[in-house]
């Protein structure tokens, strides 16, 4: 277990360096000078001498192999650099911000997997019957929506049809929990209305392979009650692919949420990647960009290490 733990760090430390390089080399490459979209605000052709003074400053008169350089021993020091804009320490502006991202993608996933795992199980155990055709409906109406639409159709329902929720916004938790979960609730079920009718769908394949199998066949012969036999012999081994599967959305949603912050006006990351971009803020651009990926990567690596966990098969692969 110890050695397969250590191969897959391993192998997680080289896809954060490669995805470094990557994003340091794409963002340096494609047209677009900083320098210019600074300057170019608020007048027209900026002047060669300040350009060449700003330039000069942020180090981007450099050779792009000195620059590629000092990218990395910064990296290895923690250091994600200081923001062209605003001077600010990007790591420090990341930290300010990724928590609230963080925190709306783990109230989307706790709602679906309190949501999808019982359903799909309950799915599986009617297959063929009404309920598993209302919920392969549902499932498919909820994955052909997008997430956007979604937000927006809540927030026209829910809080200025019904008046029972409000239309977004964001108050600290330390300041009024009741208020904060209450603007929490709408994006975070917004986002995880698509999360729910996957885990559904593959709770309900797995666990008909599962009761397929020799051992649950044996388990009921021996006379094992049916609810004993499903949360011992079924729902217990089909929940490694169910998952791997929510690890990977978890990833997704990382980016995904960008506009589900936007329509509820939640200050995450979204908004902070957007002004990077618009700025072409080459350090906010790589913080963003190698955070997301290093927590999609690890959220794999620790989804793959609870799956050998309840796999053995998995760590013998």
């Amino acid at each position: 277990m110890l050695a397969y733990i250590v191969k897959r760090c391993a192998v997680a430390a080289v896809m954060i360096f490669m995805v470094a390089t990557a994003v340091f080399m794409i963002l340096h490459v494609v047209p677009g000078d900083p320098v210019e979209v600074m300057l170019s605000a608020d007048s027209g052709k900026p002047d060669p001498a300040v350009a060449a003074e700003l330039r000069l400053r942020l180090g981007l008169d450099r050779p792009l192999a000195e620059q590629y350089a000092s990218y990395l021993a910064r990296l290895a020091r923690g250091d994600l650099g200081r923001s062209f804009l605003d001077n600010e320490p990007v790591l420090r502006n990341i930290a300010q911000r990724l928590p609230r991202t963080l925190e709306l993608i783990a109230a989307a996933t706790a709602l679906s997997l309190l949501v999808g795992i019982p359903l799909g199980v309950l799915a599986a155990r009617n297959r063929g019957r009404g309920i598993d055709r209302v919920l392969g409906t549902a499932t498919s109406l909820a994955l052909s929506v997008p997430t956007f639409v979604l937000g927006t159709l809540f927030i026209l329902v829910f809080a200025l049809l019904l008046r029972i929720a409000p239309a977004g916004g964001y108050v600290p938790f330390s300041q009024s929990p009741t208020t904060h979960l209450t603007l929490l609730l709408m994006p975070a079920t917004a986002v995880a209305v698509g999360l729910s009718a996957i885990i559904i769908r593959m709770t309900r394949s797995t666990v008909l392979d599962v009761l397929q199998q020799d051992w649950v066949r044996t388990a009921r012969a021996k006379g094992l009650r049916e609810p004993r036999v499903l949360r011992r012999h079924v729902v217990r081994n089909a929940l490694g692919p169910v998952l791997t599967v929510t690890g990977l959305q978890m990833g997704s949603m990382l980016g995904g949420t960008v506009l589900v912050e936007f329509i509820f006006n939640w200050p995450g990351m979204s908004g902070f990647l957007v002004r990077a971009v618009e700025h072409r803020d080459y350090p906010e651009v790589q913080g963003v960009v190698l955070v997301t990926a290093t927590l999609f990567i690890l959220l794999n690596l620790v989804v793959d290490v609870l799956h050998s966990v309840l796999d053995p098969q998995v760590r013998a692969s």
